[in-house]
């Protein structure tokens, strides 16, 4: 165990809450929140991701430990704000964005008119995002307390 493990994201817009079920020290939650605030910055930077023009935005997220700056490609072909992860709120759907060493690309779209159905997760102790984290930040905290010498 000791592997943290995101399993599913359930969001249909960034104004609705989402659902997240997650498997952490071998324990399963289902976090049910509402979204982030999405305050972007948006760049005059431009790019082509599988044939879509895209836009660049930028926000810096705080952690206890640093600052991350993210940076994301949006574009307004596809006027839907939403994103990877629990990212989005801007004028169009996010293609890709980088954070820390991480980077989450869309490499294939597939637009249908096809009405499909997707059901949110159901199983899991429910808590906030923000108790979450914390349980996820006094085990990390304990691990390094353990295994500084």
């Amino acid at each position: 165990s000791g592997q943290f493990i995101t399993n599913e994201i359930f969001k249909i817009s960034t104004e609705s809450p989402f659902v997240e079920q997650c498997e952490f020290q071998g324990k399963l939650f289902l976090i049910k929140d509402t979204l982030p605030s999405q305050e972007w910055r948006l760049t005059k930077e431009s790019k082509e991701i599988v044939e879509f023009s895209v836009f660049k935005a930028k926000k810096t997220i705080s952690t206890a430990e640093e600052e991350i700056e993210v940076r994301t490609w949006f574009t307004p072909q596809i006027p839907v704000n939403n994103g990877p992860e629990l990212y989005g709120g801007l004028a169009g759907l996010i293609l890709e964005i980088n954070y820390g060493d991480a980077i989450i690309r869309c490499n294939k779209l597939t637009l249908t008119k096809k009405q499909i159905t997707i059901k949110p997760p159901k199983r899991g102790e429910v808590v906030t995002l923000k108790f979450f984290n914390n349980i996820v930040s006094a085990k990390q905290q304990e691990l390094k307390e353990k295994y500084k010498n």
